[in-house]
């Protein structure tokens, strides 16, 4: 019989026991890929906690235990790591060092893979040193915003060589894509993340006339939450008849609440702060519009599952909603000022939408068959061009 073509999946961050939901859309474009006939996927996470926290001491096991989950297609390896404080360099490569550790275990125990599939640019000494070393071709994806400055802690040079090198890049939205490209002088082609849209029941119907606007973000600058409230005040001195909920938690909560009190819109506004996943896609289904203020965005999976769910969304223009907002039956992209998302909010508040087609789009380009066809077509060329 002949052997499925293996690949080793590493991702930057990964769901675990001390943070379920954390990078859980690799763990879904994982299963999606899993589900592919004559297809092995494996995954190589490592969890990072520091060494000096009750965390630890909880779990002092987990220092000494890599965690294995077997299925059909692929086996799963979550490595926890408690690091004391170091200077950030050393700590990078100190954890690209045990990721490369934990390969070569695995290529010892289960074969030499077919693919690295790097998931950021993170693991990316890991993948240059598996290349060198062990001969294993790598690709990576790109969805990381802190490429968009130098906040990364990489040098420019060590990134471009972790591109150079790859046999392919991914970024996660057209525009993302062509920034790395003009950034690295390397060449990356765009394929979305993929988003479970068969687990979003669309859209409920309603009975009363106030429209509900719903927001779903952690609360950090970035996201640019106070944009949004000033927008929605100008918005209300026009209609009425509008209604915002916010969903998400961070150091801005208490300034958003604040500012809030300040513009007097405390009866038109709700905080709901952190939800389960359950709950958010609720929530979603009872309202009528998604809006999303962020300053950068490599993609914007919200902006997906409000789709998923029927509803149109106003974003601002800020990357990769450019990429997903694509025309005028999905929603508004709007200019980052409080104006631009007064007039998006009042203009998607009056027009007529087609939550069925918004599903339908959204599965067409998003589902995680879609999505996982394009990984696959890549991962047969690459391998197909390593073989000859």
């Amino acid at each position: 019989m002949e052997q499925k073509p293996h690949i080793i999946h590493l991702p930057r961050i990964y769901p675990s026991k001390f943070s379920p939901l954390s990078g859980i859309f690799f763990e879904q474009q994982v299963d999606a890929l899993r589900s592919t006939p004559n297809l092995s996927i494996s995954v190589i996470a490592l969890v990072q906690k520091p060494l000096l926290s009750s965390l630890f001491f909880a779990n002092l096991r987990l220092w000494f235990k890599t965690l294995m989950h077997d299925t059909n297609n692929g086996i799963t390896q979550i490595t926890y790591i408690f690091s004391l404080p170091m200077p950030f360099l050393v700590k990078r490569y100190y954890i690209n060092l045990r990721c490369y550790w934990r390969i070569k275990k695995h290529v010892k125990k289960q074969g030499k893979p077919n693919l690295i599939h790097l998931q950021t640019y993170e693991m990316g000494i890991a993948a240059l040193w598996v290349k060198k070393r062990l001969d294993i071709p790598y690709i990576v994806t790109e969805h990381s915003s802190n490429l968009y400055s130098d906040a990364t802690r990489l040098s420019k040079k060590m990134l471009s060589q972790i591109y150079l090198e790859s046999s392919y890049n991914i970024a996660v939205s057209p525009y993302f894509a062509n920034f790395l490209s003009t950034k690295f002088n390397t060449k990356f082609d765009y394929i979305p993340n993929s988003v479970a849209i068969e687990k979003n029941g669309i859209k409920k119907d309603k009975n009363n006339a106030l429209i509900e606007l719903i927001h779903v973000a952690h609360c950090v600058p970035i996201k640019q939450q106070d944009l949004l409230l000033r927008g929605f005040k100008q918005a209300l001195y026009e209609n009425p008849n509008v209604h915002l909920t916010i969903i998400g938690d961070g150091p801005e909560l208490p300034k958003l609440k604040a500012l809030a009190r300040e513009l007097n819109i405390t009866e038109q506004v709700t905080f709901c702060g952190t939800l389960s996943n359950e709950e958010v896609k609720y929530k979603i289904q009872e309202s009528d519009i998604f809006i999303l203020t962020s300053k950068k965005e490599t993609f914007g999976v919200v902006l997906i599952e409000a789709m998923a769910a029927g509803l149109p969304s106003i974003s601002t223009k800020s990357g990769g909603p450019e990429g997903i907002l694509t025309n005028d039956n999905l929603g508004i992209l709007c200019d980052q000022s409080p104006t631009s998302i007064a007039n998006a909010i009042l203009e998607a508040s009056t027009k007529e939408y087609n939550p069925i087609k918004i599903r339908e789009y959204a599965i067409k380009v998003f589902s995680a068959e879609a999505v996982s066809n394009q990984i696959v077509n890549i991962y047969n060329q690459v391998m197909l061009t390593n073989n000859q």
